[in-house]
């Protein structure tokens, strides 16, 4: 269906129009216009619908729900485990071989090179993916990972972590550049690190109307950082540092939370 068109019936069409030419044909300075005609409403039919047939045979989504990690530290992998557990489908890409090795080996898709790099974009699957999630230690190769995928992903959805250096301000030196701050303006890999190492986990947890938000922030502290969400309609949402939280009943919350020490209380 999105096969290329009318390049034989172009240079066939022309090499046909000079020989009946030749030969007296009155109409022959018809055919090549005609042949051009056809080729630009083919192209523009098959253009416009192949979106739609696409979705029609299940080979595309309207609305991609996957991430595309730019970085596969121990921490973006537990984080993509969850995510493929709730069936959010994720790639990484990672120019470390321990790491590539490491997130193979727990089942995660990956791409052994740089995000940057040049034949990266032909060699990645698609398929299913629809934001960038640049959480690479390096903030230059974060800002050019963004600057590079919004053309594929739009704007909208290219995002990475805040500047890790504790005394920049996120957003302030090169906020011109950057994508969309992650999770929070804090919200640096060295702190996620540190977190996980400190026992805090990765986990899903469903709002219902006897456990809505405030009952979950009540639960795991104000050290939670909710990631992510997703709504109703089963539509992932990363939670952005400009973005006031509200989640409802109905929605889950993928954070980075602590435990509380065993109870009584039950939660989801």
């Amino acid at each position: 269906w999105v096969a290329p068109r009318g390049i034989v019936a172009a240079a066939v069409a022309s090499v046909f129009a000079l020989r009946l030419k030749e030969r007296g044909v009155e109409a022959a300075n018809r055919l090549v216009p005609v042949t051009l005609i056809v080729i630009l409403l083919t192209v523009t039919v098959y253009g416009l619908t192949a979106p739609w047939v696409a979705r029609r045979l299940g080979v595309a989504e309207a609305f991609p729900q996957g991430i595309l990690f730019a970085g596969a530290a121990s921490w973006v992998r537990k984080l993509a485990l969850l995510l493929q557990r709730e069936g959010i489908r994720v790639m990484l890409v990672d120019t470390n071989r321990a790491h590539i090795r490491e997130a193979r080996m727990a089942g995660l898709p990956t791409y052994a090179g740089s995000v940057l790099g040049e034949f990266t974009l032909d060699r990645i699957d698609f398929g299913g993916l629809g934001r960038l999630l640049a959480v690479t230690p390096n903030d230059w190769v974060n800002i050019l990972a963004v600057r590079r995928f919004e053309r594929i992903f739009g704007r909208k959805e290219c995002y990475q972590l805040p500047p890790h250096h504790e005394t920049d301000k996120p957003g302030a030196r090169y906020a011109h550049l950057h994508g969309r701050l992650a999770f929070g303006e804090r919200c640096h890999a060295a702190l996620l690190e540190r977190r996980l190492r400190e026992g805090f986990v990765f986990k899903a947890t469903p709002l219902t109307e006897t456990f809505d938000f405030e009952t979950f922030r009540a639960r795991y502290g104000p050290d939670t950082i909710v990631l992510f969400r997703r709504d109703g309609d089963g539509r992932l949402h990363v939670v952005t540092a400009d973005e006031e939280l509200r989640p409802q009943p109905g929605e889950t919350l993928i954070s980075l939370l602590r435990e509380p020490e065993a109870s009584n209380d039950s939660a989801p």
